[in-house]
């Protein structure tokens, strides 16, 4: 057998055929992680971490990194995520999951409008049952969002509490082509809005 730099011997090549991935072994292991990603319990020590107050964000806790029971940006990286590994499988894993799940986040009431926070209607946004909050959430993108000297997505984000924000005045963070303008640029091509499509080129232009 001729490997990339000559020739191998037999024993090498049948190395190399054992040492390929069964695809019933990957896809089951994807299934048991994503399984575990969706039941994600609370830290341990969370009471403990809660008591250090202002101190906790300082070493890095933040009660929504936690888990799939909030709405911010971790848990719109877990439903996009989801949702194209539906489009994979073609299992309908994502409507299962995603319907019920942002009927819990509305009943429980929504955090604070902000970047970080619009991270879940990125995928949500093709639901019906979120027609209405994306279209309401995309006006408030293009109106209502502070904006830098460049015109640019300020990166106000959850503050204290859910119900907070922080402002970062006049900052732009590269995670905002996630967080925000992938979102906004996919409701601009699906109610073919030219200023949608418009802003979320100049974001994606000036965030690089």
């Amino acid at each position: 057998m001729r490997g990339e730099y000559g020739m191998t011997g037999a024993g090498e090549g049948q190395q190399m055929v054992n040492s390929r991935v069964n695809k019933d072994e990957i896809t089951g292991k994807l299934n048991r992680v994503t399984e575990k990603l969706l039941k994600l319990d609370r830290p341990d020590n969370e009471a403990e971490l809660q008591n250090l107050g202002e101190d906790a964000g300082r070493r890095g806790y933040f009660a929504r990194d936690f888990g799939m029971e909030e709405w911010d940006w971790p848990q719109g990286v877990g439903l996009y995520g989801l949702q194209k590994l539906d489009r994979h499988f073609g299992d309908g894993r994502y409507t299962a999951y995603a319907k019920p799940w942002m009927a819990r986040q509305l009943e429980k009431g929504l955090p604070s409008r902000n970047i970080n926070t619009t991270a879940p209607l990125l995928s949500l946004m093709e639901l019906a049952e979120a027609e209405e909050l994306s279209l309401e959430w995309v006006n408030w993108l293009m109106n209502g969002l502070p904006r830098t000297l460049e015109q640019g997505y300020q990166h106000v984000t959850t503050g204290a509490d859910k119900s907070k924000i922080t402002l970062h005045e006049n900052e732009i963070w590269i995670d905002t082509l996630f967080m925000a303008i992938l979102f906004t640029a996919k409701m601009g091509v699906k109610y073919d809005n030219a200023q949608w499509r418009q802003t979320s080129l100049h974001q994606l232009l000036l965030h690089n």
